[in-house]
């Protein structure tokens, strides 16, 4: 049985192509380590910092497969992981340059 990173529908996965699904995998193995400590020495509990860095990264996988479209900040758990993970700023803009060719501002 495949494992489908992030947890994206079955059928979505399925449509993808194949660098689609290479940015996929790239964004879901992306190392948030620093960021998940720093959220969890800030009090957060483990298993929010863990839904909230799987939530983010969803997140940016859909600005990835549309980014003429512009999505308001629909949750504060992402609102907070993005604003953790900019103070990380070399992970961020490398992550940026990867996922999105530039840095997201």
């Amino acid at each position: 049985m495949n494992i489908i990173p992030l947890g994206i529908r079955e059928d979505f996965h399925r449509s993808l192509k194949a660098a689609q699904i290479q940015t996929l995998i790239d964004i879901d193995t992306w190392s948030m380590d620093a960021v998940s400590e720093k959220l969890r020495s800030e009090g957060h509990h483990n298993a929010g910092v863990d839904a909230s860095l799987i939530e983010y990264k969803q997140f940016m996988f859909l600005k990835y497969m549309y980014p003429a479209r512009t999505f308001g900040m629909y949750s504060r758990a992402v609102d907070s992981v993005w604003h953790m993970h900019i103070l990380f700023t070399q992970n961020y803009a490398d992550f940026c340059q990867i996922v999105f060719g530039e840095f997201l501002h």
